[in-house]
C-alpha cells in the first residue's frame, strides 16, 4: 500500500510545484528509445485532450547497486476533466501477495478501495491546501500535453513567486518562497523549482530539496518525456531521480580496501585466480554488487515510469463512480 500512495502522490503532486538537468537521464531515456509507445487519440472528439489513460511500466536502478534498470511495478492510470473537475485514478493489479487496489482523487479527496468488491478501505486529504493554492495549470488542461504559459505566469505573479525568464534561454523557471515550503519534524524543504520551455511550451522539470535532522541532504528532480503525434506533443512517462546524500559515514575502512565505483573499474582475474580464491576463503557470493564506499550510504535512485498504450478522450465517467 506504501508503493500505492507514493505513486499517487508523485501524480497529483508533480504538475503543481520545480531547472536542472541530470546526467542519470542519459540512460533512462534509452528505455523510450526501446520501447517505443503506441497512442490511440479518438477523433470523434474535440481536439484537445479530456481524457487520457495508460498502461504504466516503472522501471528502477539505483547507482550503487546493479546500475541498470529492472522492471519493478506495473499499473493502469486514468485521467479525465467532469464537469470542469479533473478526477484521476491509478489501478493496482495482484503482485507479491497483495490483493489488487485502487486509488482515485478528485484533488481534493483520495479513497483506496477494493475494486472488486468497490470496498473503500481509506479516505484521505489528496491536497493541502498551501500544496492546492500552488496548481499553475489553467483550467482544463490535465497536464499530457502542453500548458498555456501566459497563464503560469499570471499565476506565478499572483502567488509572488521567484521568476527567472532572459532573452537569451528558452527556460522559464519558478523558485517558491520560503513561506510556501514544506516542513516536518522530520525534514525540512529547503528549496522547490519548476522549468517550462518557452519553445515547445512544456513541463520540463519539478525540482526539490530537501534536509533532514542528521544533514541528510535529498534532490528529488521530476521530468515528464514527450512525443509528437499528429503535430501535439503528448507525454510518454516520466523520469524521476532521487539524489540522497548522507552527511556522515557509517564508519572507516581499511587502508587497504579497494573501493569500486562501477563495474568498469572493476579488475578481470582468471579461473585459476578464482578457484585459488575460493580456497582461501579470501571470496564469497553475494545477490548484488554495493559500488561506492560502503561506509558512505549516499545513493542516487531514478524510477522510469513508461506509458506503454496510450489512449486519449476514451476513458468513461463510470471509471471515477465513487464521487457520483
Amino acid at each position: 500500500m506504501k508503493k500505492c500512495l507514493l505513486i499517487i502522490l508523485v501524480l497529483v503532486t508533480g504538475i503543481i510545484i520545480g531547472c536542472s538537468g541530470n546526467s542519470s537521464q542519459t540512460e533512462a531515456e534509452k528505455l523510450f528509445q526501446k520501447n517505443p509507445v503506441t497512442i490511440n487519440w479518438n477523433n470523434k472528439q474535440e481536439k484537445g485532450i479530456s481524457s487520457f489513460h495508460t498502461e504504466v511500466e516503472v522501471y528502477s536502478m539505483n547507482n550503487r547497486k546493479k546500475q541498470n534498470f529492472e522492471l519493478s511495478n506495473t499499473y493502469s492510470l486514468s485521467v479525465k476533466l467532469i464537469d470542469g473537475i479533473q478526477y484521476t485514478r491509478i489501478d493496482m493489479g495482484n503482485q507479491e501477495g497483495i490483493e489488487a487496489r485502487s486509488i482515485i482523487t478528485d484533488g481534493n479527496e483520495l479513497i483506496v478501495f477494493n475494486p472488486a468488491t468497490d470496498e473503500i478501505e481509506m479516505r484521505v486529504p489528496a491536497l493541502t491546501d498551501s500544496e492546492r493554492a500552488l496548481k499553475l495549470f489553467e483550467p482544463g488542461n490535465i497536464g499530457f500535453n502542453k500548458v498555456n504559459l501566459d497563464f503560469v505566469k499570471t499565476q506565478a505573479n499572483r502567488l509572488m513567486l521567484d521568476i527567472n525568464e532572459t532573452d537569451d534561454t528558452q527556460y522559464l523557471c519558478f523558485s517558491l518562497p520560503e513561506s510556501l515550503l514544506n516542513s516536518t519534524e522530520y525534514e525540512k524543504q529547503i528549496s522547490s523549482k519548476m522549468a517550462f520551455d518557452t519553445v515547445t511550451e512544456t513541463l520540463v522539470s519539478v525540482e526539490n530539496v530537501s534536509i533532514q535532522p542528521d544533514g541528510t541532504t535529498i534532490t528529488s528532480t521530476l521530468s515528464p518525456v514527450y512525443e509528437e503525434y499528429n503535430g501535439e506533443l503528448i507525454k510518454i512517462g516520466t523520469i524521476f531521480v532521487v539524489d540522497t546524500q548522507i552527511k556522515e559515514l557509517v564508519g572507516e575502512l581499511p587502508e587497504d580496501y579497494v573501493v569500486y565505483n562501477s563495474r568498469e573499474e572493476m579488475e578481470e582475474i582468471t579461473m585459476e585466480e578464482l578457484e585459488e580464491m575460493k580456497a582461501t576463503g579470501s571470496v564469497f557470493k553475494e545477490d548484488f554488487i554495493t559500488f561506492g564506499n560502503p561506509a558512505d550510504l549516499s545513493n542516487i535512485e531514478t524510477v522510469v515510469e513508461l506509458y506503454t498504450d496510450i489512449e486519449i478522450n476514451q476513458v468513461k465517467d463510470s471509471e471515477f463512480r465513487m464521487f457520483f
